[in-house]
């Protein structure tokens, strides 16, 4: 196994719900307890090391947790009181949002600093006027984050969230083995709905992507990709846990060649504008000199969507997406998904 890949296999491991105890008569209603309250506590852990350093990891890693969080609500939605979880997951957007922007800039940042070696002193102009720039923007967009992080009380967040775990809806109380109340029996029929769902939604996004893979559909491909891939983490008890893995692996080394694009794309905007400043002060010397970062950092999408396009191709000759629901565990079973666009190894889009 790759460096690369024991990395991923390693960090996927880490979020999948261990196997329960024999006779712990764990249910729906405590999965999600447990998956809401670990992810609560990652992000109000990710805050304090944000807060004690200048290293950006802990800024990305809390924007993760706060998207985790956010989607371990949205799954367990049904088993909470609806007024209590609205308002958690309103702070708990804020957070994300407020992350959001200063995040991109830093990836920016660093891509400029690590191209600096890459491409050598033809580019030492452009790519050392686009770092100032950028750097000089990172600082003033850090102090807005943190006055605004400051406005969300991240005490009032851990005590709301803990008052909605106090106060589940009445019939959410279904033991394990049952089919009544909100959490509708076993963890396997309760994944199940929520796989079907989230295929529904990226299966033609896949069918798109692998068609023409546009900046724009790879954007949406991305989004879903990492929300699906949250939801299986938090549904990963329905599953075999080896088969788990492999799947959240294959999952995350997709979004990670989407996220590479993004992050290209989001460069490519800011060098973009930054010529579009340049024009308007009449130094056009300087913007002929980033004209030229944006052209190396074109041919870089081209070759990152190939890439992407060829993935998608080979997890298409797999019907990788397709045989998710069959990894679940035995158990009650409701009809098979069928996709409204299937697939096919070409990249080209059929009825089902």
């Amino acid at each position: 196994m790759s460096k690369e890949n024991l990395e991923v296999s390693k960090e996927v491991s880490t979020l999948i719900t261990p196997p329960a105890r024999p006779r712990s008569g764990l249910n729906l209603l405590n999965m999600a307890e447990k998956a809401i309250q670990t992810r609560l506590d990652d992000l109000l852990k990710y805050e304090k090391r944000m807060h004690a350093g200048t290293d950006i990891e802990p800024l990305h890693d809390m924007r993760v947790a706060s998207r985790r969080l956010r989607e371990a609500l949205r799954i367990y939605a049904e088993l909470f009181s609806q007024k209590r979880l609205k308002q958690g997951m309103r702070t708990v957007r804020r957070v994300t949002r407020a992350l959001g922007l200063v995040r991109e800039v830093d990836v920016n940042v660093e891509q400029l600093e690590a191209w600096r070696d890459e491409l050598g002193e033809a580019y030492a102009i452009p790519l050392e006027y686009s770092l100032a720039m950028e750097q000089t923007r990172q600082q003033r967009l850090r102090k807005k984050m943190f006055a605004r992080l400051d406005e969300l009380d991240m005490d009032e967040l851990e005590a709301d969230i803990s008052k909605l775990l106090q106060h589940p809806h009445r019939d959410a109380q279904t033991t394990e083995g049952g089919d009544e109340g909100r959490g509708r029996g076993l963890p396997v029929i309760f994944a199940r709905r929520h796989i079907e769902s989230g295929l529904g939604s990226i299966l033609p996004c896949v069918a798109r992507v692998s068609s023409r893979p546009t900046l724009h559909e790879c954007h949406r491909l991305r989004i879903q990709v990492k929300k699906f891939r949250y939801s299986l983490e938090l549904l990963s008890r329905a599953f075999d846990s080896h088969r788990a893995l492999r799947i959240l692996k294959q999952l995350k080394l997709l979004q990670d060649e989407l996220g590479t694009l993004h992050d290209s794309s989001v460069l490519h905007s800011t060098v973009r504008s930054l010529r579009a400043e340049l024009r308007k002060s009449g130094l056009s010397h300087l913007e002929r000199h980033l004209l030229r970062l944006m052209r190396v950092l074109a041919v870089k999408q081209n070759t990152q969507r190939k890439r992407i396009g060829a993935h998608l191709r080979r997890l298409a000759l797999l019907r990788f997406f397709e045989r998710i629901p069959a990894a679940l565990k035995e158990g009650p079973t409701s009809p098979a998904i069928q996709p409204a666009l299937v697939l096919h190894p070409t990249g080209d889009k059929a009825s089902a």
